[in-house]
């Protein structure tokens, strides 16, 4: 009986043996297969993190990309780095703060600032950051009422648009659960974002492939590339910047909702830098429907109020911001105190939160504008500071070229491109040339041009023969109807990129130009 078993087991692990003998290659080629697909597919949690950190401490940079374009970047996890002369430790959702994000305890009243840079705190000390302020001078006098404890994250990334930081605050409310929100709008972020969907200057940290300028983006980051201020996206003068204003508050509108619904509270606010800029947040705010509290706030820049290596507000500046909300938490119902026992009011701040759009003064800024500041014609070759303003975006210098040779030279317009001009007072038809080079990936080839929103010309292209210099012609609508500002936007099917450039070229600009005669056709 004994040498049966023996023999059965012999045999098993003898066909056992041979199976596998004969498996191994297969096996072998599976397991490489896996590990080569995916190498981080046998590690566990923590050693993935492990690897992150590792990676995420060797990279250039803070930020980080995210799947959602709508949002385009955060932190990087978990990083002690510095950035403009400031320590910046992220935790473990990837905003700065060295306190991991947890689940909000019982007896806890959480509040969450969000905004871009000023809630980031950059090129200050995180314990600066008047979200941290204010939860400290909560705290600290016990505004809460025994047995409740603030707690307050500074959800802000550097660059963020408000349609980042809207998005992300909306796909992430149950996470967070704020039982506050403050939301703080400066007057750049009505603007494309600077994740892999915008400028791309996240993508761009973690390759050493140039994204800097990847995708027609509108933001005020066109003018730094000519050594001219900003922009006049951030203003409404044109369709393009309308849309762009009624989607952030639409954004904003729905976070409100969602927020109140939860039975939350929302204060909304303004960095009061620029009048215009105020009058639009509050002219948009009334249009959505928002109901909360809108709150005109500065940290009034000096030398005291902003950092001494940066614009962004230093400790006192924050203070004054930090107080700014504690006077309003107070004024809602928030917290439980007379305003003489909270951190004095900067006298040259409010608590008027009424809405109050004067119409008459949006219009004759927007005349005045136009009559003092946009050009009437544009030789993009010859390009002044005003005419650099002018651009809403989509449209490029030469990157490879020197700093001040770029007004000299045709800048490229994207696949979208726009800016604007002062209709001059006895013209009826304008036009713009542009040039195609011999570029094959840019044939066949559809260019739209759009005047104040409306479809003025179409240059169809079908080969690369037919490369070279063309002119797009349009009527211009009644001036009564059309205004004194006229917004121009191309808009190309294709675009060729360089191999170690890969921003989205599809024609180079010549020049735009009115007349009271019609324009031949091409």
């Amino acid at each position: 009986m004994r040498l049966y078993w023996l023999i059965l087991v012999v045999v098993t692990v003898g066909i056992i043996s041979a199976v596998l003998y004969l498996a191994s290659p297969l096996i072998k080629e599976i397991y490489f297969r896996q590990v080569m697909t995916n190498p981080t597919a046998l590690l566990s949690a923590e050693d993935k993190e492990i690897i992150y950190q590792k990676l995420a401490a060797d990279l250039p940079g803070i930020y980080e990309a995210v799947p959602d374009p709508n949002v385009g970047k955060l932190l990087q996890k978990n990083i002690s780095k510095t950035q403009r002369q400031a320590s910046v430790v992220t935790n473990n959702v990837g905003l700065r703060d060295d306190r991991p994000y947890t689940q909000k305890a019982s007896g806890t009243f959480r509040i969450v600032c969000l905004g871009d840079s000023f809630v980031e705190g950059t090129g200050g000390r995180v314990e600066d950051r008047f979200c941290n302020q204010l939860e400290d001078m909560i705290n600290e006098y016990r505004l809460l009422g025994e047995g409740k404890t603030a707690q307050a994250y500074a959800v802000g990334v550097g660059s963020w648009s408000a349609v980042n930081e809207a998005s992300y605050m909306i796909s992430h409310l149950s996470a967070y659960e704020p039982d506050l929100i403050i939301i703080l709008l400066v007057s750049n972020d009505i603007a494309d974002g600077q994740g892999v969907s915008g400028i791309g200057t996240a993508s761009n940290q973690f390759s050493p492939t140039n994204r800097a300028m990847g995708s027609g983006v509108f933001s005020d980051t066109i003018a730094s590339n000519f050594s001219a201020p900003e922009t006049y996206l951030l203003y409404d003068l044109g369709p393009e910047s309308v849309s762009r204003w009624q989607k952030t508050f639409a954004l904003y509108k729905r976070l409100e909702d969602l927020q109140l619904a939860r039975g939350g509270a929302v204060i909304f606010s303004v960095l009061n830098s620029i009048e215009f800029f105020t009058q639009l947040a509050m002219n948009y705010h009334s249009q959505a429907g928002m109901t909360s509290p809108f709150l005109i706030t500065d940290y009034f820049p000096d030398e005291q109020n902003a950092l001494p290596h940066d614009p962004h507000p230093s400790r006192a500046g924050h203070r004054i911001l930090a107080s700014h909300y504690l006077h309003a938490m107070a004024r809602e119902g928030l917290i439980h105190a007379p305003d003489d026992e909270l951190v004095p009011l900067h006298p040259g701040l409010d608590l008027d939160t009424s809405i109050r759009v004067d119409a008459d003064y949006l219009a004759e800024t927007r005349e005045a504008i136009a009559e003092q500041y946009l050009p009437s014609h544009i030789e993009f070759n010859n390009l002044s500071n005003l005419e650099i303003q002018a651009f809403l975006g989509g449209i490029w210098p030469d990157l490879d070229s020197p700093m001040e040779n770029r007004r000299q030279e045709f800048p490229y317009a994207s696949i979208k491109a726009g800016f604007l001009l002062a209709r001059e007072a006895k013209a009826n038809h304008l036009a713009v040339e542009l040039y195609l080079p011999p570029k094959p990936e840019l044939y066949p080839n559809t260019i739209r041009m759009f005047v104040n929103g409306k479809l003025g010309d179409t240059l169809e292209i079908e080969s690369v023969e037919q490369s070279g210099e063309w002119l797009l012609v349009a009527e211009l609508d009644d001036p009564d109807d059309d205004g004194s500002i006229i917004e121009i936007m191309l808009r190309s099917e294709t675009h060729w990129s360089s191999l170690t450039d890969h921003t989205m070229r599809s024609f180079e600009l010549r020049k735009a130009y009115q007349s009271a005669e019609p324009f031949p056709d091409n």
